[in-house]
């Protein structure tokens, strides 16, 4: 889904000028309302860094900085407003926020932990490690510790994860994140067992 609304909007680009493309990115990154697509652009910035593809739209160079704070202001507001984790690709919203702007991390940690619900959303979401058609879905630490430890301290994740993974309610993809935590491995959510595939 994410491949085919970038397709989209390069095709609304394509006719346009380098200069309405600095705009419609600064448009995007500017709405509240669609910090996914913001963290898709500012996660393409890099592409070309690492051999792929341009990024569909830029923001004008000078821009960047200002719009990233801006971005970041919008993913806290909407972990404030209980909207962040419905998001589309809150794994992928969630690392950029911690690469770019990790200082509205531990702002974003506290909001979401305030609601056992929403907290076990996020650590899948954060925690996602892979899918395999072998062995389904596994959770972990993220390989740059980083960007977990930009939310909280290991020692505080270790203390959340310890009080979730207790509750008898929730599910094994959830389990498996929250034992992740406390095992320091990659954990199967079908077996809750370390996953073979690391």
């Amino acid at each position: 889904m994410a491949i085919s609304a970038e397709a989209s909007v390069a095709a609304v680009i394509s006719a346009q000028s380098e200069v309405k493309e600095s705009e419609v990115a600064r448009a995007i990154l500017e709405d509240p309302l669609a910090v996914t697509t913001g963290a898709l652009i500012l996660q393409s910035l890099d592409a070309p860094s690492i051999g792929l593809s341009r990024p569909v739209v830029t923001p004008a160079r000078g821009d960047k900085r200002q719009l990233e704070r801006q971005w970041g202001i919008h993913v806290l507001a909407a972990a404030r407003e209980g909207r962040l984790l419905d998001c589309f690709e809150p794994h992928t919203l969630l690392r950029e926020l911690a690469l770019r702007r990790p200082k509205e991390c531990p702002s974003v940690y506290g909001a979401i932990s305030a609601n056992e619900q929403d907290f076990d959303r996020f650590a899948v979401a954060l925690l996602w490690y892979r899918t395999s058609s072998a062995t389904g879905r596994a959770y972990g630490l993220p390989k740059n510790r980083a960007v977990a430890e930009a939310y909280a301290p290991l020692a505080q994740w270790r203390i959340d994860a310890e009080r979730r993974a207790r509750d008898r309610t929730i599910d094994n993809d959830v389990a498996a994140a929250w034992l992740s935590i406390l095992r320091g491995i990659p954990i199967d959510a079908d077996t809750l067992t370390e996953s073979e595939e690391n």
